[in-house]
């Protein structure tokens, strides 16, 4: 199948397909379908560290890598549920803006901090760090405007 852009403004492109049964449709829905797919496993890489060995095991083994990744992805499908029931309950999901980007849809990481805003309002920890004598914790906890800066950072 071809796919021409009638402005003249994209190249030319093809979409190959191995079932000749197919409806040109049914094709360029399956296409655009895995743009999603590929943003997904993008941000479960780049966020929750999927296929990605921790730091001392760079001998990381298939098995490992087998039983974590479902397991992250379930992560993933969590955190995306709870922002939606969080939005249900009135918590707006909005995307973070910048001055040199105006992002007009929430992102993951967007996702990620509004969870994470809600769980560190709530006293729940933004961090499970080893007992360490170097870090110490805030006396109280940390105003609205800070807390939402470290949902954006940790």
């Amino acid at each position: 199948m071809l796919l021409r852009d009638p402005a003249g403004h994209q190249k030319p492109q093809a979409l190959l397909h191995t079932d000749p049964h197919r409806t040109p449709a049914t094709i360029l829905t399956w296409y655009l379908r895995r743009w999603q797919m590929e943003v997904t496993f993008q941000e479960v890489r780049a966020h929750l560290g999927v296929q990605t060995p921790p730091r001392g095991y760079p001998q990381w083994s298939d098995q490992a890598i087998a039983r974590n990744t479902p397991a992250l992805l379930g992560l993933f499908l969590w955190l995306i549920l709870a922002a939606h029931l969080l939005q249900q309950q009135g918590r707006p999901l909005s995307p973070r803006r910048s001055a040199w980007y105006g992002k007009t849809h929430p992102t993951f990481t967007d996702v990620l901090a509004c969870v994470r805003y809600t769980l560190g309002a709530h006293g729940v920890p933004l961090v499970m760090a080893v007992s360490r004598t170097d870090i110490q914790k805030l006396p109280q906890p940390p105003s609205p405007h800070v807390l939402d800066t470290l949902c954006y950072t940790a």
